[in-house]
C-alpha cells in the first residue's frame, strides 16, 4: 500500500469517532502489551543481532520500559481523559467553563536505532491513550528489529488503527507530505533540525526527542566508589548508545586521580579484563559507526602532541580501553583524561563508549564550560553539599537532571522526559504522553437566560456603557 493510501485509511478511521472511547484505547494499549509478552525472545534476539544486547539487558533497557508505560497508563487513563473544571468569570456568568482533551488524529512516530523497541513502542502507548491511529517508522539503520516490528504489528492491529512503513529519509519525507496531525521523532540534533523544517512548511505540531553531550560533574565531596560505578553503568550500557549517557566528566581536581583509579576498576569488575568477551557489553550499531568512533579515539589521542602543542602532563592520556574491531563493530570501553574544551572529542555528541575526563578547579569553573554549549539532553552532579547541588541545579540548564545516579530520572513515568534547546522540543512519558498526543481544548457554555451577552451588543446605551466601563 502506498503512503498516500496509509495515511487516507487511517484518517478515514479516526474520523469515523471509533479511536474516542476509553475502551477502545485500553484494547489498543492491551494489544502492545500481548505483542511485547508473547515474542519476549524474539525482541530480544533482534536487539542481540542489532546492538549485541544480552537479553537481560534487552529487558531492562527496552522491555520493561515498554510494559512499565503500559501499567501506568492503564492505571491512570480514565482519570486524565476526564473533563476539567475552570473557573468562568463573573464578567461571563451565568456559563460554565472546562478543559478536554482531544485527540489530534494521524500521528507519525520515528523512532532512532539505539533503543528501536522502547523508543517506538513507549510512544505509541502515549499515542493510543490519545486516541489517536498512527503510523510506525522504525529505524532502518536496526534493520532486525525493523523487521520484526514490519512482521509483529499487522498480527496484532487491525490497519486502520496502526500501520508500519520502512525505508530511509526518502519515506520520511513522503509521509511528512501527507501532513499527519503530529509528528513525533526521536534521533539527534541535526536529523532532528530537518524533521522541524519539513514540519514546519505545513506548520505541523512536533515532538523532538534529541540530544547533545550532557556532561557530569563530580564534586570533592561525591562518594567517589558509588559514583565510580554508577558512571560506568551509565556510560557504557548500551556501548554509549544512549541519548542520555554520561558524554563527558568534569571531576574536582582534589579527587580527580583517585575517582579516575576508580572508573578503570570499575569498567574491570563491571565487564572484565576483556569487554569484548562480556555478555553484557554490547556492539555498536553498524561498522560505519564504529570507524567513527575509532577515528573520534585516535584524533581525541593526538590532539596537542605535535611540536609547539600542550605541555605533555595536560596532554590526552589513554587511561584505559582504546582497542577496536570495526569489522566486528566492537568498541572498548575508553576512558581518556587531560582532555581540553577544543578536543575533537569534545566537538560533538560522542554516542559511543569513549568517556572524556576532563579535571577543574570547582563547579563553578564546570558550569562555565557546560553554560558554553548549547543545552544538553541530561546533566548530572554527584555530590553531598546541599549548597552545591542547589547551585548545580539552578546554575546548569538542561532537559533534565538527575543528582547521584545517570539515567534513571528517564525511567520514571511520575516525571516528565524531553530536551531544552537544541536538545529537544516537547515531553512524554506517563501522563506527559497523554498531553502530548492530545490537544487541551477550551469549552464554554453560556446560559440562555439571563441573556447578558444583550448588555454589550450593540447599539450600546448609556446604562450598559457605565456597566461596561465599570465591571469589564
Amino acid at each position: 500500500m502506498s503512503i498516500v493510501a496509509t495515511f487516507q485509511e487511517l484518517r478515514t478511521a479516526f474520523d469515523s469517532g471509533v479511536t474516542r472511547p476509553l475502551k477502545w484505547r485500553l484494547k489498543q494499549i492491551a494489544q502492545v502489551e500481548k505483542m511485547v509478552k508473547k515474542h519476549r525472545r524474539e525482541w530480544e534476539a533482534a536487539l542481540h543481532a542489532d546492538l549485541g544486547k544480552a537479553g537481560v539487558d534487552a529487558h531492562l533497557t527496552e522491555i520493561s520500559q515498554v510494559l512499565g508505560e503500559i501499567t501506568h497508563t492503564r492505571k491512570h487513563l480514565a482519570k486524565w481523559m476526564r473533563d476539567a473544571k475552570a473557573k468562568t468569570p463573573l464578567t461571563l456568568a451565568p456559563g460554565r467553563s472546562w478543559v478536554r482533551h482531544d485527540p489530534l488524529g494521524v500521528v507519525l512516530i520515528i523512532s532512532p536505532w539505539n533503543y528501536p523497541l522502547q523508543l517506538q513502542l513507549s510512544p505509541l502507548v502515549g499515542a493510543f491513550a490519545g486516541g489517536n491511529t498512527v503510523v510506525l517508522k522504525p529505524s532502518e539503520v536496526a534493520s532486525h528489529t525493523e523487521k520484526l516490528v514490519a512482521k509483529l504489528v499487522p498480527q496484532y492491529f487491525d490497519r486502520s488503527v496502526v500501520q508500519v512503513i520502512t525505508g530511509g529519509p526518502e519515506v520520511v519525507s513522503q509521509a511528512i507530505a501527507q501532513k499527519p496531525n503530529h509528528v513525533f521523532f526521536t534521533g539527534s540534533t541535526p536529523v532532528g533540525k530537518i524533521i522541524a523544517e519539513q514540519c514546519g512548511k505545513h506548520l505541523i505540531p512536533t515532538t523532538l526527542e534529541l540530544g547533545g553531550k550532557s556532561p557530569t560533574y563530580v564534586h570533592k565531596d561525591a562518594n567517589l566508589k558509588t559514583a565510580a560505578r554508577r558512571i560506568v553503568w551509565g556510560k557504557f550500557t548500551n556501548a554509549g548508545q544512549t541519548c542520555v549517557a554520561p558524554d563527558h566528566i568534569y571531576v574536582h581536581r582534589k579527587v580527580a586521580k583517585e575517582f579516575t583509579k576508580l572508573l578503570v576498576k570499575e569498567i574491570k569488575k563491571q565487564y572484565g579484563k576483556a569487554p569484548h568477551k562480556s555478555a553484557h557489553y554490547g556492539r555498536i550499531i553498524t561498522e560505519k559507526h564504529a570507524q567513527r568512533l575509532n577515528d573520534l579515539i585516535v584524533d581525541g589521542l593526538a590532539f596537542g602532541s605535535a611540536a609547539g602543542g600542550a605541555k605533555k602532563n595536560s596532554r590526552p592520556q589513554l587511561l584505559c580501553g582504546g582497542n577496536t574491531d570495526v569489522a566486528n563493530r566492537y568498541i572498548d570501553p575508553t576512558v581518556i583524561t587531560g582532555v581540553t574544551e577544543d578536543n575533537p572529542l569534545m566537538a560533538e555528541e560522542i554516542f559511543g563508549p569513549i568517556l572524556p575526563v576532563i579535571t577543574v578547579r570547582n563547579f563553578a569553573e564546570a558550569a562555565a564550560k557546560i553554560n558554553l554549549r548549547p543545552q544538553p539532553l541530561a546533566f548530572y552532579v554527584f555530590a553531598k553539599s546541599r549548597k552545591l547541588l542547589s547551585e548545580a541545579v539552578d546554575t546548569v540548564s538542561s532537559g533534565g537532571v538527575a543528582i547521584n545516579a545517570p539515567l534513571v530520572h528517564l525511567a520514571t513515568p511520575y516525571l516528565p522526559f524531553g530536551g531544552v534547546g537544541e536538545s529537544g522540543l516537547g515531553n512524554y512519558h506517563g501522563k506527559w504522553s497523554f498531553e502530548t498526543f492530545t490537544h487541551e481544548r477550551a469549552v464554554l457554555k453560556k446560559n440562555n437566560c439571563p441573556d447578558t451577552i444583550k448588555l454589550i451588543a450593540a447599539p450600546v446605551g448609556r446604562v450598559s456603557e457605565s456597566i461596561i466601563r465599570r465591571f469589564m
